[in-house]
């Protein structure tokens, strides 16, 4: 399996994991779980953008590469 499959397979339980653990209604857990992915992808470009334009940028403890 590639790390990439790997990845979002290990994200989508996180996320499944977190709403379970919130208490999140099962009605609402659809939504919130795209709320986060959504979330996590705007993150990305972020850190994208950020080690795009300084080279100095460093990675936080808990940032994915």
């Amino acid at each position: 399996m590639n790390s990439r499959a790997e990845y979002f397979k290990d994200l989508l339980v996180d996320f499944v994991e977190a709403v379970d653990e919130i208490g999140i209604t099962e009605d609402q857990q659809g939504v919130v779980i795209a709320a986060l992915i959504q979330s996590d992808s705007y993150n990305g470009l972020r850190k994208a953008m950020l080690q795009a334009t300084s080279p100095t940028f460093i990675m936080q403890r808990g940032d994915r590469p």
